[in-house]
């Protein structure tokens, strides 16, 4: 049976009782869609993702991870992490620390069942895609033309294209651009790098093509580390308890 506790609490108090090996949780976040055309996209802060039942793992050591699966294919253990590109992380807990904010560090497992909101009503995103193949002018009635426009632009890079992505990951440009490798150059550069869609917290060196980073995107993401912003994780389910008022900021510690 779950505990539900209500009061408010920062992530480092909900992890400091909790023991300092890799642990698992669970947990549910409203985190802001970003999207191309700065002040001139009329759609900026007004779409968000919502994303529930997500699990994941934290204090994962991500060096040793990647030097196991090196390991377990005949390779050396040479791979080396590289240090955070910001933020300090907490001893011992999942969590890290930047700028009064705090952040969950996680290696994601599932990302659970997602949904999108617009000025806080949700999508019928099925219904969206729909339009879009019909070359319909408006997804959204009521919306401008620059507003639908920038729509179309939403619908095909958070949703279409990452749907094509997932089921035409070997392509022929990335057979080129890997055709002179040795099989030990392509295992070993697919064990050793990761990516993130942030963008925000890479510990990897190797600089790649973005065509040969979607090919390894479902072979790594499940290793590699991601932080969510502390005001953006709605609830957390772990060691038997669900924490429903989270403080994303350090101050009100």
């Amino acid at each position: 049976m779950t505990n539900t506790i209500s009061t408010a609490l920062t992530l480092s108090a909900i992890f400091e009782n909790s023991h300092k090996g890799t642990i698992f949780f669970g947990f549910d976040a409203n985190t802001e869609v970003r999207m191309l055309g700065g002040k001139k996209n009329p759609l900026i802060g007004r779409i968000r993702k919502i994303m529930v039942n997500a699990v994941a793992m934290g204090n994962s050591n991500y060096e040793n991870g990647r030097n196991k699966q090196l390991l377990s294919a005949g390779l050396e253990a040479t791979f080396i992490a590289q240090p955070r590109r910001w933020g300090m992380r907490l001893k011992g807990m999942p969590v890290v620390t930047h700028k009064a904010k705090s952040y969950l560090n996680t290696s994601m497992l599932s990302a659970g069942q997602t949904s999108f909101t617009f000025d806080n009503k949700p999508l019928d995103i099925d219904a969206m895609v729909s339009t879009f193949y019909s070359n319909t002018i408006d997804l959204i009635e009521g919306l401008t033309e620059t507003e639908n426009e920038y729509m179309y632009t939403f619908l095909y890079n958070e949703v279409i294209n990452k749907s094509d992505k997932a089921t035409k990951i070997c392509s022929k440009e990335v057979a080129k651009q890997t055709a002179n490798m040795t099989v030990e150059e392509k295992l070993e550069l697919s064990i050793n790098n990761g990516y993130l869609e942030e963008g925000t917290n890479n510990p990897d060196s190797i600089a790649l093509p973005a065509s040969i980073q979607a090919l390894l995107e479902s072979n790594t993401k499940g290793m590699f580390p991601r932080d969510f912003d502390g005001n953006n994780v709605l609830n957390i389910r772990v060691n038997g308890a669900e924490y429903t008022n989270i403080l994303g900021t350090i101050k009100e510690v």
